[in-house]
């Protein structure tokens, strides 16, 4: 008696690809859904990333380098505002030699 080694099976969906919009999605496996059409694949069972974990970069290097750029410009303004003393002078006036 010979065991047969079945493939898995392909499992029709009726539901429309999210990239190419046709009716040509299969399951390929308990968790991985195909399209025909496209080159569309998606593992249900690896969790996908999500745009906010991705998109939380930028806008944390643009408060960082505005941060930086106020500080910079505080610390100029600070630095003109201070108040000018006028240099001592070196000469004796009223000494005279004889």
């Amino acid at each position: 008696m010979k065991s047969e080694i079945k493939p898995h099976p392909i499992t029709e969906i009726l539901v429309e690809c999210p990239k190419c919009g046709k009716k040509s999605v299969v399951q390929r496996s308990s968790d991985v859904y195909q399209c025909l059409a496209c080159d569309f694949v998606r593992d249900f069972a690896k969790p996908e990333e999500s745009e906010e974990e991705t998109g939380s970069f930028w806008p944390l290097v643009i408060v960082a380098f505005l941060t930086t750029l106020l500080m910079m410009l505080f610390q100029q303004s600070r630095l003109n505002n201070l108040p000018v003393t006028q240099p001592q002078s070196l000469s004796v006036a009223g000494e005279v030699m004889t």
